[in-house]
């Protein structure tokens, strides 16, 4: 997917299954410039899997100003078990989310 194409949400996954040590990136609907951010919550046995938000890239150093950057969930194994990505794409002050994602991970050896 081009980098500030957003993505769709049928393209984020309801199940991975890891190996240890495997690192997966799952692109997310950009929405920076409006105000949305993605807050990450992660349940069942927490330490299977460090996960994160953010850009998927760094703006280039000559790009304008402004605009969303591509935002991804960043998921790598670090131990069997299973757990769960809770991802809410929230904007300041408004509720409901705008989008909500669940992502059940199996780690395995």
């Amino acid at each position: 997917m081009a980098a500030g194409i957003p993505a769709s949400p049928s393209e984020v996954p309801s199940e991975l299954t890891l190996r240890v040590g495997e690192r997966k990136i799952i692109l997310l609907t950009s929405a920076g410039s409006v105000g949305y951010v993605w807050q990450l919550r992660v349940t069942g046995d927490t330490q299977t899997i460090e996960a994160s938000t953010g850009p998927e890239h760094a703006r280039r150093p000559d790009a304008p100003p402004g605009g969303s950057l591509q935002q991804a969930l960043f998921v790598t194994a670090v131990a069997p078990g299973k757990s769960a990505i809770h991802l809410d794409l929230l904007r300041f002050g408004h509720a409901p989310p705008r989008e909500s994602h669940q992502i059940t991970v199996t780690v395995i050896p």
